[in-house]
């Protein structure tokens, strides 16, 4: 009995990392690139003080996001940061930023000067939350999840016929402070 229990477990356990994993439509690395292209067309970003970008990446803490998932978009940024990638010219630093309550991850943010928030999968109890803290402390967000996009995240990127598309919800994008170049918005879905 314990045994079919934990097989259960285990079953449960690989059912869920694999819808949390399909609800992003492209691979992680795609995302990123994306996420740093979107950073260089946001003006408030670019012009905070300081020579580094700080992405805050966004993780659903009680095992609420894959922990492969969070290996694979630390090695992705690590690599970039140690290659020297810039965002404009300012040079690429992250951290992980594990989402349980709202007070554990202000109090997280205390210790980072964050430029934006990227969401993982993984959160969707979590938006409102976030998109509250990220319109309160003047960053803007994105994520790989198209649907959080319109539940609370300014900037999404999703598959359309197997190419990268831009979703910008606007409004929202401005409430967090976002001052958007109008060449981006040209190229996105806008959500008025």
């Amino acid at each position: 009995m314990r045994l079919a229990h934990r097989l259960c477990i285990i079953i449960l356990t690989v059912l869920c990392s694999s819808q949390i994993l399909q609800a992003a439509e492209l691979p992680l690395d795609k995302q990123v690139e994306f996420f740093l292209k979107v950073l260089k067309f946001d003006r408030t970003a670019m012009g905070r003080e300081g020579s580094s970008i700080r992405v805050g990446i966004v993780y659903a803490g009680n095992d609420g996001t894959p922990a492969t998932l969070l290996t694979q978009i630390d090695d992705i940024l690590y690599e970039k940061s140690v290659a020297g990638e810039k965002v404009g010219e300012k040079s690429l630093t992250h951290s992980l930023l594990g989402f349980t309550s709202r007070a554990n991850f202000e109090q997280q943010l205390k210790l980072f000067q964050i430029s934006a928030f990227f969401i993982l999968p993984g959160n969707d109890a979590n938006i409102a939350e976030l998109s509250d803290i990220a319109k309160s402390i003047g960053v803007i967000t994105f994520t790989g999840v198209p649907k959080y996009v319109s539940e609370g995240v300014a900037v999404g990127v999703k598959d359309v016929d197997g190419k990268p598309k831009v979703i910008v919800n606007l409004p929202l994008a401005k409430e967090q402070g976002a001052d958007l170049n109008a060449n981006l918005l040209k190229m996105a879905d806008i959500i008025k």
